[in-house]
């Protein structure tokens, strides 16, 4: 895409943050921007939209191309369009979250990406464009909202987990400390989380069991129940083991 968009002209771009969850924190996938505007600066990956393709495929393709992780995941954030936000024109932007599990997530610096590295989500570099203020102010509140009621947060977990590390993934967003008991029985009736067949053992402590995301269904299905299973949460129903 030319650096410098016609002035008559609105163009849309897709920003996706990248979150994984490694070393009790919630970490964020940023690039070192490799041309102007803001050469040097950390960013979320991201570019503009292609006539052919939908802006989750955009989002996907930018991703991969300069990250070399291929998001399974992706939920739309909202669009920012402040007339000033790119220095090059007029330039809508729509951003995405993206959940990808830190043991499987190679990334690798590819198109016009300098570099690429994960960053605590709570200790930040300086961003380029509005990228900071899309994570503290939107996307942060909207894990808050996910995590009351949604089973998609566990995507960031690696490959193999145990149901205390994933509450602590609860706990860290939320902020607050979740009741044992009913985090595992709402999980066990999201019906999304398949056991191992292996243990966890750590010092002196009981082994905990290590489960994984389901492999027995596929995760549009699932994950389009969410909205559906989170009402019902709220209203104090719970949903049967299948």
């Amino acid at each position: 895409m030319q650096e410098k968009l016609r002035a008559s002209q609105i163009w849309t771009a897709v920003d996706v943050l990248v979150l994984s969850w490694a070393g009790d924190k919630i970490q964020a996938l940023l690039i070192e921007r490799g041309n102007e505007p803001y050469k040097g600066r950390w960013a979320l990956p991201g570019g503009f939209v292609e006539p052919d393709e939908s802006l989750e495929q955009a989002a996907a393709r930018e991703t991969k191309e300069e990250t070399g992780i291929q998001p399974g995941y992706l939920e739309q954030i909202r669009a920012f369009g402040a007339p000033d936000r790119d220095p090059r024109g007029r330039v809508i932007s729509v951003a995405f979250l993206s959940f990808v599990p830190f043991d499987k997530a190679k990334a690798i610096a590819g198109s016009d990406a300098a570099r690429v590295q994960w960053f605590p989500i709570d200790a930040l570099p300086t961003m380029a464009f509005e990228h900071a203020k899309i994570i503290s102010d939107y996307a942060v509140p909207q894990l808050r909202a996910m995590a009351r009621c949604s089973p998609a947060l566990a995507m960031m977990m690696p490959s193999k987990f145990t149901i205390p590390n994933l509450r602590k993934l609860y706990e860290t967003i939320l902020g607050e400390k979740l009741n044992k008991k009913h985090f595992r029985q709402q999980l066990y009736g999201y019906g999304v989380l398949e056991w191992c067949n292996e243990f966890f053992s750590a010092g002196v402590q009981r082994p905990a069991r290590l489960y994984r995301i389901s492999v027995k269904m596929r995760e549009r299905e699932w994950l389009r129940a969410i909205p559906r299973l989170g009402r019902r949460n709220r209203k104090g129903g719970r949903r049967k083991k299948s």
